[in-house]
């Protein structure tokens, strides 16, 4: 996702096969039980590294090895950088340098809040998603791609429309979930940027437009 993105621009770009149409569309015939036998077959240390529930991934993965760019962590990182990895391999074996062993860098700013503060704008905001009929807008759905279906919510949405759950409900675990996924992101960014940490609970919106743009004029002007 987007914290992919931050790093591509931060860190540069790794040596990763692009997509194949033509295999791609030869896969896609496969179930997901052939996929995970073909590339653990075809490349049993990649797939000891991927997610092999994710159909996506494990896709991608045989991608990279029949491109024969697929050497060992300690070689390539290819695991991390195209995102296709399990959770479980440690930034040692990846290559992937953690904020920790890296130094500060003023090319960018970690935006963080108070726990109290973040956690009740996601509360009013999934109250604001509500008064504004996101509803309605799940039930005109025709079609949802493979992606879009895990966007945050649209199961409990899913699940209020059909009768499932009541609307207080829905709200609550839509809270949750997304409480988590910030939860998530905010370690994520941590672990993986250098970037110094701007706390915006004490300041005002244009107070915090000031404190960026003077962190991005001390950085400016030692270039």
């Amino acid at each position: 996702g987007s914290g992919l993105y931050v790093k591509g621009l931060t860190d540069g770009f790794h040596d990763v096969p692009p997509p194949d149409p033509v295999l791609r569309a030869q896969l896609n015939e496969l179930s997901l039980a052939q996929l995970v036998c073909q590339l653990q077959e075809t490349n049993p240390e990649l797939a000891a590294r991927v997610d092999l529930r994710n159909r996506r991934r494990v896709m991608r993965a045989l991608e990279i090895a029949s491109s024969g760019k697929n050497r060992p962590s300690r070689e390539w990182n290819g695991v991390a950088a195209a995102g296709i990895g399990s959770g479980e391999i440690s930034a040692a074996e990846t290559g992937v340098a953690t904020r920790a062993a890296k130094p500060q860098s003023e090319g960018g700013v970690l935006l963080i809040r108070d726990r109290d503060d973040l956690c009740g704008r996601i509360n009013d905001r999934v109250y604001a998603m509500f008064r504004a009929d996101v509803e309605e807008e799940v039930r005109a759905l025709t079609e949802i791609g493979s992606t879009a279906a895990h966007a945050l919510g649209l199961r409990q949405l899913q699940r209020f429309i059909a009768g499932e759950i009541p609307r207080d409900e829905c709200i609550a675990q839509i809270q949750q979930a997304t409480r988590r996924y910030a939860k998530r992101q905010l370690t994520w960014f941590r672990h993986q940027s250098n970037f110094p940490q701007l706390n915006l609970t004490p300041f005002s919106h244009q107070e915090a437009v000031s404190a960026i743009l003077q962190m991005a004029q001390r950085h400016l002007a030692r270039e």
